[in-house]
């Protein structure tokens, strides 16, 4: 080919100004040189772009920026985030593709933006509150266009395995935990929002690796599947051991053709619970779902009756403010539910949330993201040209399945992560054929 001096003179700055810097320090040059191998990357492969969001999501308990705007924190997902829409522009421009390709999930999530400003806006009282979630809703909308959008026509197979091998060291260091800690917390830092982690992960990345032609692709959704009953066991989570029962026979239906792999996979995770879990202590813990269940309102157990007191509040606080709620982010402040340390409770429940914060216009707009969603699962599974897509097509839907069902027991509705798979859930429909 014929010689490109440009090239050839950037790539003699470049390496000029490194060896400068590393006569200084080598480390330093050397971190620099690696971040532009990422960020070239990057630019040219939109698939690692979003595997450098994903990993920034998932680790991001693990770094504080300690950095804050409006009292918002700066997280390092924030960062990546914002860089990422830069590269992407830089792409998109380079190769001439659309900035944004649109969705009817992005109109439904629009909606939901614009009902949440409006209980803001309406409040009984202004509360900086109200920002704290106005202005995760619109970056979260924004994200998932980014992630739909830059996955388009990419080959996803690549990205389900980096993605699998970060969820399986994410999942390490919740095994990892103390043995004197019941609950493992993972990189989240608190053991249901670890529990929603796994549960949503797995089923959408066993749905895309279990058919991966290369055998360390397909081991690492026998890893995968065989960790997730342990990793929830050492969470401890009631609720989240509730939603693997009801995702259980359609997770096993994602090995219908490779029956071996799920067999293994059990019988890697036999002999890993009793290593890894004091499975004692958490059926001790979980038998308490059962007797609190006989005993009427869940009376009797400590957390589950302080759910029960803010979920009743919540209620009747979307009674008497049926129309547009008492403003996104007030309802601690107005519940006057205050826990033993002192601090202000939130609902636990996404639904009771958004019906008490946002009234009857936040229940519509979010149930017309719920109808979306399912519309799109619902095309791209009848699309689906073979068993291959479909079981991705599959494997997303039990992801966020499982976040629908964490949703009535925690407040996840701007959960970062859950966002991130919405738009890899788009992009998984879309190459099915749907839209």
């Amino acid at each position: 080919p014929r010689p490109q001096p440009r090239w050839g003179i950037g790539v003699a700055v470049v390496g000029a100004l490194l060896g400068a810097l590393a006569g200084f320090s080598p480390l330093a040059a050397a971190g620099l040189f690696a971040a532009g191998v990422v960020l070239a990357l990057a630019f040219a492969r939109p698939t690692v772009l979003v595997a450098l969001i994903f990993g920034t999501v998932v680790f991001a308990a693990l770094a504080d920026t300690g950095i804050a705007v409006a009292t918002i924190p700066v997280t390092p997902s924030k960062l990546v985030v914002a860089l990422a829409l830069v590269l992407w522009t830089a792409h998109a421009v380079a190769r001439r593709k659309p900035l944004v390709r649109w969705h009817p999930v992005l109109t439904g999530l629009l909606v939901l933006t614009f009902a949440t400003g409006l209980s803001v806006l309406f409040a009984p009282e202004v509360r900086l509150r109200g920002l704290h979630e106005l202005i995760p809703a619109a970056l979260l909308t924004v994200l998932v266009a980014l992630v739909r959008t830059a996955l388009s026509g990419e080959d996803l197979q690549p990205l389900y395995r980096v993605l699998g091998v970060l969820a399986l060291l994410a999942f390490a260091t919740g095994l990892a935990a103390p043995d004197d800690q019941l609950r493992a917390s993972g990189t989240f830092g608190d053991a249901n929002f670890w529990a929603t982690v796994v549960l949503m992960l797995t089923p959408l990345l066993v749905g895309g690796l279990v058919d991966d032609p290369s055998r360390w692709g397909r081991g690492l959704a026998l890893l995968l599947v065989a960790l997730l009953p342990v990793a929830i066991l050492r969470t401890a989570s009631r609720a989240a051991f509730v939603t693997l029962l009801a995702l259980s026979p359609g997770v096993l239906l994602l090995f219908r053709r490779r029956p071996g792999l799920l067999l293994a996979g059990a019988g890697l995770a036999l002999p890993l619970a009793p290593l890894l879990v004091d499975l004692d202590r958490v059926f001790e813990r979980l038998s308490t779902l059962v007797s609190a269940a006989k005993s009427g309102p869940w009376i009797g157990e400590g957390s589950l009756e302080m759910r029960y007191a803010l979920q009743a509040r919540a209620y009747e606080l979307f009674v008497e403010n049926p129309v547009l709620g008492v403003g996104a982010g007030n309802f601690a402040p107005e519940s006057d539910i205050v826990a033993g340390d002192g601090q202000l409770k939130v609902t636990h429940n996404t639904y009771l949330q958004v019906a008490s914060e946002s009234g009857i216009v936040g229940l519509l707009a979010l149930g017309l993201v719920g109808l979306l969603v399912a519309r799109t699962f619902l095309l791209a599974w009848r699309a689906a040209p073979d068993g291959r897509h479909r079981r991705r097509v599959g494997g997303a839907a039990l992801g966020l399945g499982a976040y629908a069902l964490m949703a009535a027991t925690l407040n996840l509705l701007h959960m970062p992560l859950a966002w991130l798979l919405l738009g890899i859930a788009l992009a998984v429909c879309a190459d099915a054929g749907g839209e």
